[in-house]
């Protein structure tokens, strides 16, 4: 399956403050990249799933493999 390059806008809270983030992901599916962005958020930012919003999460293309097409 060809991997898709999804852009998730979103935001979360941090010791009482609201943060916003845009982050660029691949994935196969919108749910995928969903789940990827709360991990790579989370993880860099100590924060849990439950104080992140994805509040948009859009196709930015398809991830180009390398390939010339002979």
């Amino acid at each position: 399956m060809k991997m898709k390059v999804f852009e998730i806008v979103g935001e979360y809270k941090k010791k009482g403050e609201i943060k916003k983030f845009t982050a660029k992901t691949k994935a196969q599916t919108h749910k995928y990249a969903s789940d990827k962005a709360m991990c790579l958020i989370g993880s860099r930012h100590k924060v849990k799933r439950r104080d992140i919003v994805l509040k948009e999460v859009k196709e930015a293309g398809e991830e180009n493999d390398g390939n010339k097409g002979n």
